[in-house]
This record gives C-alpha cells, sequence and structure tokens, in this order.
C-alpha cells in the first residue's frame, strides 16, 4: 500500500473471480494449441472458433473495466488507471496479429500447417504473457486504491453495473470461464451480484445452462444450497 494511502473500507475483490476466469481460458487455451491434431479439420476449426470468442471476451473484460471502473476512479483518483489503459491498448494492439494468424492457419494447406501453427501458438503465448503482467498490476496496485477509496457496498455496485452492461451472450461467456475458476465464495458473490443485476428468469437459466454444467455435482449442490441461504450482505471473498 502507499504510504499516504488511507486504511481500507472495502474487500471486496472485484477483479479475482474475473481475472482468475481469463488465466484459466487462457492455459486451457494455450495447451490446447499446443496439443491440436493439425491434421484433423473439424477439431481445429473448433479450436479456433473457441480462440475467436475468447479473444472477443478479453476485449470485452478491458472495456468494462475502463469504463465502469476507471470512470468512477478517475473522480476520486485522476491518473490512477493510466497505466493500466496503456497496457490495455499496448494489448489490444496485438489482437490484429492474432486475428490474422487464425485466419492463416484456417488457409493452410497441409504443407503450411506445421508453421502456420507454431506462429499461432509462439504469438498466442506472447498475448497470454502481456494479459497475466497486466492483471496482476491490476490486482497488486489498482485494487488496494480500490479498498482505500470504496466500501464493500460500492465495490458490489461496480460489479452489477458492469453486470448490467453486459449482452446476455458476453454475459454467459463471462461466467462459462469465471465459475470454474473461482472459489466457493467467490462464486456466491458474484452470483449474487448478478442475481441483483438480472430478471429472475434470465438468472434461474444461467444457473441452469451455464453454472451448472460447469460445476461438478458436489461443488453444483453446495453453490445451489447457499445461494438460497447465504445473506445478501456477505459480499466478502474468501
Amino acid at each position: 500500500m502507499i504510504a499516504s494511502q488511507p486504511p481500507p473500507q472495502g474487500a471486496f475483490d472485484i477483479y479475482g473471480p474475473g481475472h482468475k476466469g481469463l488465466r484459466m481460458a487462457h492455459a486451457n487455451l494455450l495447451i490446447r494449441l499446443g496439443a491440436a491434431d493439425l491434421d484433423d479439420p473439424r477439431a481445429l476449426r473448433g479450436l479456433l472458433n473457441h480462440m475467436r470468442e475468447h479473444l472477443d471476451l478479453c476485449v470485452e473484460h478491458m472495456r468494462h473495466e475502463e469504463v465502469v471502473v476507471h470512470a468512477i476512479l478517475a473522480g476520486h483518483a485522476p491518473g490512477a488507471a493510466v497505466e493500466i489503459e496503456d497496457m490495455h491498448r499496448a494489448h489490444l494492439a496485438n489482437l490484429p496479429e492474432l486475428l490474422g494468424l487464425i485466419g492463416e492457419l484456417e488457409a493452410a494447406t497441409p504443407a503450411q500447417l506445421r508453421k502456420a501453427g507454431r506462429a499461432l501458438y509462439l504469438a498466442f503465448s506472447r498475448f497470454v504473457a502481456a494479459d497475466l503482467i497486466q492483471m496482476a498490476h491490476e490486482e497488486e496496485e489498482l485494487l488496494p486504491l480500490l479498498h482505500a477509496l470504496f466500501d464493500d457496498a460500492e465495490l458490489v455496485a461496480m460489479t452489477t453495473r458492469i453486470v448490467l452492461s453486459m449482452t446476455p451472450e458476453v454475459g454467459a461467456g463471462m461466467l462459462r470461464m469465471i465459475i470454474p475458476a473461482a472459489r466457493h465464495r467467490e462464486r456466491l458473490s458474484l452470483l449474487r451480484a448478478v442475481k441483483t443485476a438480472a430478471q429472475q428468469d434470465v438468472f434461474e437459466a444461467l444457473l441452469r445452462e451455464v453454472v451448472r454444467p460447469s460445476l461438478a455435482d458436489r461443488e453444483w449442490r453446495r453453490l445451489a444450497d447457499d445461494l438460497r441461504a447465504a445473506p445478501a450482505s456477505d459480499v466478502r471473498a474468501a
């Protein structure tokens, strides 16, 4: 913590679950890409489509951070998010190369597959490395500042604003990434925020179609029980 920074008001981890989901998704895709059977067109096409969807979610994640969290932060600590936004821009500048390499691998002849696959694998590994550094910086530098400036209710309200700004497709994609990567209490905190923001039928559909398939039976039963019983004021993720 910076010496002049006041003691924390809040403890809600606005970054943790989303970043854990991105880290897990990055790692899984990198492993799949490295092990992909390039001679299986159907499997390769599915993998590359998944990569495009993942990159879209990465863009959405950064956009929501800037539009909600950074915009609110700017009113209390002007300039605090400038370094992170510079990292965002540098990160986004790598997307055209990645998307181009995905297209090249899709169009590659049998003789070109190995070279095209290696090029995409290495480029994506650099993308993942840069994002891991960026997310760690946000959690080590910006999160303590957010805790100093805002209490838990305010931090949860930011999460709710982010949820409300998502399209149903983006929201489902984010939850599909986050839920298996999060701790039980993090899942509870996040899903309570989603429940507050979403209509009841939409929330029930997300539980049924996105959350339930992402968890083992025991994890799902515990989560479902605690969602019904947990007090709404308990927002601290453990």
